[in-house]
């Protein structure tokens, strides 16, 4: 009977271990990266300055050749805001600069604000895009210009904004 037992055990934790590797592959988590970017601002009445922004990008993981995925967008500035600010008043969208094996931009939309009380860091979030992994290997997410109402924010002359999330492409 221990022999039994022994075998009935064995079975139990190779099928426990093989349907635990299964429920990993089924929901890869999402690569979430947080970059800091030095960014030009200027408004349509006239310039604004220099602005550093903490951009988050958040992608899958991994995904299969040809696989669409959704990959989310938001900022935060690094100084805290001197004015209150309604919720909704600011409505962005941000260029993602695609790398590795992928190639070209998207634009995360939907980018807006919560409210926001002197003393706390201005943010946006909510920005999405619909992104189509073609190749297998890595594809790299920059974060690029940053638009909101009259104003824009450009990646600062002589800088380069580092990778913020990347996702594997299996073939």
């Amino acid at each position: 009977m221990p022999s039994f037992r022994r075998r009935i055990t064995a079975r139990v934790l190779v099928v426990g271990a093989g349907v635990a590797a299964l429920l990993g592959f089924n929901a890869p988590p999402a690569g979430a990266g947080t970059v800091t970017v030095n960014y030009t601002c200027a408004a349509i009445t006239g310039p604004w300055g220099h602005k550093v922004f903490d951009v988050t990008v958040m992608a899958p993981a991994t995904v299969s050749r040809g696989q669409t995925g959704t990959v989310q967008v938001a900022m935060t500035d690094t100084v805290n805001s001197s004015t209150s600010l309604a919720a909704g008043v600011v409505r962005g969208t941000m260029t993602l600069h695609l790398g590795g094996v992928g190639s070209g931009t998207v634009d995360a939309t939907g980018m807006t604000n919560p409210a926001i009380s002197p003393g706390t860091p201005w943010r946006v979030s909510g920005g999405t895009a619909q992104v189509t992994f073609a190749n297998a290997g890595t594809v790299t997410f920059t974060p690029g210009v940053f638009r909101a109402g009259a104003w824009g924010c450009g990646v600062r002359t002589g800088y380069t904004a580092p990778v913020a999330a990347t996702t594997d492409v299996t073939p």
